[in-house]
């Protein structure tokens, strides 16, 4: 890390024990070497994604709104196939 990048500030949350249990899975999954990197990575990304609002980043929003268009396309793959059974005996 260069001296331009160091990292002198902060940030304190309180989590309860299961909480914090969880988030070292992640990190443990994830190859985090912390939970502070963990919160890091998190907190960056959300800030890349674009605003916040509601505690959810555009990034999210995006990444919802598309699997929500593919389930909505299955679903019409699906009725039309059932309409063509019904049309056709």
């Amino acid at each position: 890390m260069s001296v331009f990048n160091r990292r002198s500030k902060m940030l304190s949350i309180r989590l309860s024990d299961d909480e914090l249990q969880q988030l070292k899975l992640v990190c443990q999954n994830r190859g985090a070497r912390s939970v502070s990197d963990l919160a890091r990575e998190a907190m960056m990304q959300m800030i890349a994604g674009g605003r916040v609002r509601n505690g959810h980043g555009e990034g999210v929003l995006l990444a919802r709104i598309q699997e929500l268009d593919q389930r909505l396309s299955s679903l019409q793959d699906e009725v039309s196939m059932l309409r063509s059974q019904v049309v056709e005996p």
